[in-house]
């Protein structure tokens, strides 16, 4: 996908989300998570579960290019080590950073009833049950994108676990998986069944990667 054009919202939101790392390349995590959570809102949208109820499709995409702009102002913004911050959940704070930031870029660039529902589905993501469709199809899109594969490089950027070997990563992993853990986080977290489906073949493709990994860390492939 190309850069968006600076005056757009898409240029506006990655303005914002792109973190500085001195002399090197920015480090654009944040910018492509949006770029994702945009799509599969899109994606979202479309699906049966949302029949019969109305969705400002422009919103949800609005609020998910802007969700993370909370979280990139706090990284450049104190003193403690991006990475924390990146595994950090998003709380009511960072959130109504991302909505002013939202609200000063979608001036002029969407009706003034999506800059409301859009500010409503960021605001209400941790409780979308109490907000509208928007709030909802927001909601899916980050818990779903918290599953799977990324799970690991997530990890291996937590200071706190930047010593672990990797047999401590695969324990873990395996850990969650005897416990149940993911499953209960897609049966709890995902409310679309389009959702819960993805989720799970992730979880299945990260298995053959961990039993990869785990046969040739010991030898016997």
């Amino acid at each position: 996908m190309s850069d968006p054009s600076a005056d757009s919202l898409e240029g506006q939101a990655r303005a914002a989300l792109l973190l500085p790392r001195g002399g090197a390349e920015a480090d654009t995590w944040l910018w492509e998570r949006a770029r994702r959570l945009s799509r599969q809102v899109a994606a979202l949208t479309q699906q049966p579960e949302l029949a019969g109820r109305a969705c400002d499709r422009r919103a949800a995409e609005a609020a998910a290019l802007f969700f993370e702009v909370g979280r990139a102002r706090v990284i450049a913004g104190v003193d403690r080590p991006r990475d924390v911050a990146l595994l950090q959940p998003p709380d009511a704070a960072w959130r109504e950073i991302s909505i002013d930031a939202l609200m000063h870029a979608a001036e002029g660039r969407l009706p003034p009833a999506s800059i409301d529902a859009a500010i409503a589905a960021i605001r209400q993501y941790d409780r979308p049950q109490n907000g509208g469709a928007e709030a909802l199809v927001v909601a899916e899109a980050v818990n779903l994108d918290d599953i799977g594969p990324l799970w690991l490089w997530l990890a291996a950027r937590d200071p706190a676990g930047s010593a672990q070997t990797l047999a401590a990563y695969l324990k873990q992993w395996t850990t969650r998986r005897q416990y149940g853990y993911w499953e209960t986080r897609i049966r709890d977290a995902l409310r679309f069944e389009w959702s819960r489906v993805i989720a799970r073949r992730r979880v299945a493709a990260m298995q053959v990667f961990v039993d990869s990994l785990a046969a040739q860390l010991d030898g016997s492939a």
